[in-house]
């Protein structure tokens, strides 16, 4: 018999596919396996995939395995909580940990809403801090739009005197790939 704390709450969930147990969802985030009683049941501890709390189970259909997965939140998100509107189909987790599947840490979210969330991840900020700092230190593009059209007019002009290596040295950039811009293989989107 699994420990069931005072506040938690627990949730037959339907899964598709024939299945050997019955199974529920608590409001804490746990799952559990059954049979009749949810209280008989056992605490079923879940995958991990890239930190979220994943429930893997496979069918058996005419001889043939098929494996199966649930995001936990989605689980709890599910049983618990309601949808307000029909185009919120994703849940969020209001405090961006992975693990955290609490009921009270879990929204619906449409996708701007979902996105927006995401930006605001701890994670995300400190990745956007290193890209910044990464883009400072580089020297960018050699060349810009205004160049390339302008190395184009040269490059296609049949009464062009100056060699393709004196071009090449002129943008800073190489003969081969002043001979791939010349046939469309790179900046081929801007035209002259």
């Amino acid at each position: 018999m699994p420990r069931i704390y005072k506040s938690e709450k627990w949730k037959e969930i339907s899964i598709k596919g024939k299945l050997q147990f019955r199974y529920a969802v608590s409001n804490l985030g746990r799952l559990m396996s059954f049979n009749k009683r949810i209280k008989d049941g056992r605490i079923i501890t879940p995958g991990d995939t890239k930190g979220y709390k994943v429930f893997h189970y496979r069918t058996w259909v005419k001889g043939k395995i098929n494996y199966h997965h649930y995001f936990i939140r989605e689980l709890v998100a599910t049983a618990f909580l309601r949808k307000k509107s029909s185009g919120q189909n994703y849940v969020i987790q209001l405090d961006h940990d992975k693990s955290n599947n609490r009921l009270s840490n879990l929204q619906w979210a449409n996708r701007k809403e979902m996105i927006e969330n995401y930006k605001k991840s701890p994670l995300v900020i400190s990745a956007r801090k290193k890209l910044n700092e990464y883009k400072k230190t580089q020297a960018g593009p050699k060349l810009t739009i205004a160049k390339v059209r302008e190395l184009k007019k040269k490059l296609l002009n049949p009464k062009r005197r100056t060699l393709h290596k004196d071009l090449a040295k002129q943008y800073g950039v190489s003969e081969m790939a002043l001979y791939r811009i010349k046939r469309g293989e790179n900046w081929g989107h801007i035209k002259v």
